[in-house]
This record gives C-alpha cells, sequence and structure tokens, in this order.
C-alpha cells in the first residue's frame, strides 16, 4: 500500500506544480505576464516548498497507509498525523495573519511600530515564538481527539475538516486583504497576501489526501479481492 501513498503524494505535488503558473499569472494579472509568471518555476525555494508539501502529504497518509496494511497496533503513530495537522494550523493562522497585516498596512506597517521601532530579529522571534505557541495549542487539542475517537478513521476524518475549515478560513481572510494591497499599488505587500493564498490552497488540497488514498485502496481491494496488502 506505500505505493499508493506516493503516488496519492505524487498527484498533489503534480497538482500543485499545474496550478502555480495560472495562480501566479491571476494573482498578479496585469503586472505580471504568463511568462513571468512561469519564472517561478526556475526558482529554487519553489521547489523547496513543493517538497515540503509533498513530505506533509506522506506524513498525513502515514496512518490510513498501516491501516490500510492491518498494522495499526497501538495509537502511538497516531502523533504523527496530530503533530502534522497542528503545524499546519498554526502556519494557516500565521499566514492569515501576515495577509491581514499586508491588507491593513502594507508596506509602511502600523505607526505604532514607526514610534516605537522593534529590530527585525526580535519581530522574526516574536513570529516564531507565536507560531510555535499555536502549534503546541492545536497538538494538543488534537491529542484530545486522538483520545477520544473512537477509531483511527474518526481520528482522520476530524483532522480533515479541521484542515479543511481552516483553509477555508484563511483563503476568505487573504483574497480581500491581497485585493485591497493590489489596489493600493503596494510593492511588497501583494506577496504576503499571496502567500496566504497560496498556502490555504496547498492546504486544502493536501486535506483530501487521506481520502483520495482510501478510494485507491478500495479500488485495489475490488480489483483484487484475494490479493495481499502490500
Amino acid at each position: 500500500m506505500k505505493r499508493w501513498a506516493w503516488l496519492v503524494a505524487a498527484l498533489y505535488a503534480a497538482m500543485l506544480i499545474v496550478l502555480t503558473v495560472p495562480a501566479v499569472w491571476g494573482a498578479f494579472y496585469p503586472r505580471e505576464t504568463a511568462v513571468q509568471a512561469a519564472r517561478i518555476l526556475a526558482a529554487g525555494g519553489y521547489w523547496c516548498w513543493v517538497a515540503l508539501m509533498m513530505v506533509g502529504e506522506l506524513l498525513l497518509l502515514r496512518v490510513p497507509v498501516l491501516i490500510a496494511e492491518k498494522r495499526l497496533k497501538s495509537r502511538r503513530p497516531l502523533l504523527v498525523p496530530v503533530i502534522t495537522s497542528a503545524l499546519l494550523l498554526a502556519l494557516l493562522f500565521a499566514a492569515a495573519g501576515l495577509a491581514v497585516w499586508c491588507g491593513l498596512w502594507g508596506d509602511k506597517g502600523p505607526a505604532f511600530l514607526k514610534q516605537t521601532p522593534l529590530p527585525d530579529t526580535l519581530v522574526l522571534f516574536d513570529v516564531i515564538g507565536l507560531t510555535v505557541a499555536l502549534w503546541l495549542a492545536w497538538g494538543l487539542l488534537f491529542w484530545r481527539f486522538a483520545k477520544s475517537a473512537g477509531t483511527p478513521e474518526a481520528l482522520l476524518a476530524r483532522l480533515t475538516r479541521w484542515l479543511v475549515g481552516g483553509s477555508i478560513v484563511e483563503f476568505l481572510v487573504a483574497v480581500p486583504c491581497h485585493i485591497a494591497t493590489r489596489q493600493r499599488e503596494d510593492c511588497c505587500a501583494p506577496v504576503g497576501t499571496f502567500f496566504g493564498l497560496a498556502f490555504g490552497i496547498s492546504v486544502m488540497l493536501m486535506a483530501f489526501g487521506p481520502g483520495v488514498f482510501f478510494l485507491f485502496v478500495a479500488r485495489w481491494r475490488r480489483l483484487h479481492p484475494t490479493a495481499r496488502a502490500e
């Protein structure tokens, strides 16, 4: 069944790559042409992002693989999707916060920071600290879900609902913020709001991975009723 997990993750990565150029072009049109939007495919950071998203998909698929292979003997493996989902939701909240920041203040930043400017390193540590705090909070909440869930499938369904719901909310926040930054003709702020859009869509598509995996497994078992799970 592991090959099915790799297939789902590969399809997910391919979907991200196919959607990239249209998404960039649409978000920055008419400032960017299709050719200019396609230049993102030559950036090393872009492929690091695709690789990280694919790793996240594989981590979410770890428990479905164990369930399909009937090797889920304890609840310890449930820590992997719990930690992964908590991190993704923490990053969704951080991306939504960045989008709101850019939407409200754009490139200039709020007035109170101009009056009492903070070192860039301190701001960075604050952002990282807030993200880690959100990660821990979501992790504790999801671990409580794991203990109360009747079956691993029920936990996965709940985590998926939270990821889809969180990505939808983040997307709804990022869209008006991106429109606001484009109307002001900001320089860097639209990049921040676009990051929120891209991350929200990426997590939403990632959340459907376990469901697609189970469909693949069910189809495989119907075609090979006497075969053993690989």
